[in-house]
């Protein structure tokens, strides 16, 4: 089995026509998950992962290294909670709630701010104050699903929309 940097880097140019990208290529037993979005972090539509889903099989039937054994492909959008893992996504969840895990211990809040500096930095509002974090001090971060709650960005939405 190919491991998920190879995946990413197979893959990544056969999804980039269609806007997409590979956020996370997992293997759980026999069964390859696969988790797209959009270059804004945005998830792709259920037409968008149908199109991915028969070029990212074409791509892995044509690869050496899978084996000769079976295994399953699922493709997706990344979900509800999902992880925030490169600048961009830091950029699309704010005003979200979200959770990580840095020198403080877990820290939960929502985005207020994100920093595009030299080294990037977030501000979160913690229980109604504000702290800055670095993001190479942050780990585990990701979006935190709460039911009926409406999203920080005053749009009216809420945060199940562009999940």
């Amino acid at each position: 089995m190919l491991s998920s940097q190879t995946l990413i880097d197979l893959l990544d140019p056969v999804i980039e026509p269609l806007d997409l990208r590979v956020l996370s290529a997992t293997w759980h037993a026999r069964v390859l998950d696969l988790r797209l979005e959009h270059y804004d972090a945005s998830a792709p539509s259920l037409d968008e992962i149908a199109q991915a889903s028969k070029a990212v099989s074409a791509a892995l039937d044509d690869a050496d290294g899978q084996g000769d054994g079976t295994y399953t492909l699922e493709v997706s959008s990344p979900g509800l909670e999902r992880p925030l893992l490169r600048l961009a996504h830091f950029q699309w969840a704010t005003g979200r709630d979200i959770q990580f895990t840095s020198a403080d211990g877990v820290v939960a809040g929502v985005l207020a701010r994100v920093f595009d500096e030299s080294e990037p930095r977030i501000e979160v509002i913690v229980e109604g104050e504000s702290r800055l974090y670095a993001l190479r001090e942050i780990d585990q971060a990701m979006t935190v699903f709460q039911w009926g709650t409406k999203n920080r960005n005053n749009d009216g939405r809420r945060q199940v929309d562009g999940a």
